[in-house]
């Protein structure tokens, strides 16, 4: 008689925290380059949702948190971008 055994079960994972945090850290790094801030914006924004929806994960919780707030630095790097693009000098004019 054969032996059948159960396959072993992968263990449970939080995809949706690894995204919030890789799109974080990747945010982060764009928001610090200078004229990439609109990519920060956008990384930050789904690396932001990405944590929150993963911190009701019972799974790497942690993680997920860490991701949520990579993302709103990436979201405030990126609005100080868009405010420094927006501050142009205004020089007087010659005459």
């Amino acid at each position: 008689m054969t032996d059948i055994r159960p396959e072993p079960q992968a263990p449970a994972g939080n995809g949706l925290a690894v995204a919030a945090l890789v799109l974080g850290i990747i945010g982060v790094f764009f928001g610090i380059i200078p004229l990439t801030f609109f990519i920060a914006w956008i990384l930050g924004a789904l690396a932001l949702v990405f944590g929150l929806v993963g911190c009701r994960r019972r799974v790497r919780r942690a993680m997920a948190a860490w991701g949520a707030a990579l993302g709103l630095v990436s979201l405030i790097l990126g609005s100080m971008g868009v405010l420094d693009s927006l501050s142009v000098p205004q020089y007087p004019l010659r005459r």
